[in-house]
C-alpha cells in the first residue's frame, strides 16, 4: 500500500480527509491494510480526522504534543478515546506504538512504558513459559497481571516487554515449536522460565 502511488495516500491524514469513505476502503482493501471493509475504513478516517485537525496531519507532532512520552501518549488516547478507535484499546494502544517506533525514527523518552500487548497467543506463552498458571488464567484482570509480570522480568535490562510480543505471538501460533534453520525439522522447545 505503501509503495503504490495509487494507494499510498492513506498514510496522509490530511489526504485522506479528501476521501470519501468508498475511495478510502478501495484503497485500505487493495492490499488488505483493511480486512474489516466497513469497520476498518471508518476508523481510519476518524483517526486521520483527528490527526488533520489537531496535530495538522502529523502522527509526529501528535508524538512531540506528548512530549514523545508513552505514558503522556496513552494518557492522552485514554482521555480521548473516540478520537482513537481501536488504537486506543490496550492491546493495539502498546502495539501501535512499538510499531511507530520501529519503522520511523521516533525515540520514546519512556520506552520501557510500552507493554507487552497480552492477547490469546501472549497469555498462552506465557502460561507455557510458567510466567502464569491455569488459576492466573481464570483472573479478571489476566492481561494486566501478564503485563505488568512482564514489565517486572525486563526490569532494569535493555529490553522492553514489548520486544517479547512479536516472539511469543509467533512461538505459540505455531503450536509452541521452533523450526531451526538448516536442520531440516521442527524442534519442540524445551524453554523454562524459572522465577
Amino acid at each position: 500500500t505503501y509503495e503504490d502511488e495509487t494507494t499510498n495516500v492513506v498514510f496522509s491524514p490530511n489526504e485522506v480527509c479528501n476521501l470519501s469513505i468508498n475511495e478510502l476502503r478501495q484503497h485500505l482493501l487493495k492490499y488488505k491494510v483493511a480486512l474489516q471493509p466497513n469497520k476498518h475504513p471508518e476508523i481510519w478516517m476518524k483517526i486521520s480526522e483527528t490527526l488533520a485537525i489537531q496535530f495538522q496531519g502529523s502522527v509526529r507532532n501528535f508524538i512531540s504534543y506528548n512530549d514523545f512520552s508513552v505514558d503522556r501518549i496513552k494518557s492522552y488516547m485514554l482521555s480521548n478515546k473516540k478520537s482513537f478507535p481501536y488504537i486506543s484499546g490496550e492491546k493495539i494502544r502498546n502495539y501501535w506504538l512499538y510499531v511507530i517506533e520501529q519503522y520511523s525514527d521516533i525515540h520514546f523518552i519512556d520506552r520501557e512504558k510500552i507493554s507487552v500487548a497480552p492477547d490469546t497467543h501472549v497469555l498462552q506463552a506465557s502460561k507455557v513459559l510458567g510466567l502464569i498458571n491455569d488459576t492466573d488464567l481464570e483472573r479478571s484482570d489476566i492481561r494486566d497481571f501478564v503485563s505488568s509480570q512482564w514489565a517486572y522480568i525486563f526490569e532494569g535490562t535493555s529490553l522492553c516487554p514489548i520486544d517479547i510480543h512479536t516472539p511469543l505471538w509467533l512461538w505459540s501460533r505455531n503450536g509452541f515449536t521452533m523450526e531451526v534453520n538448516g536442520y531440516g525439522g521442527t524442534f519442540e522447545s524445551g524453554i523454562q522460565l524459572h522465577l
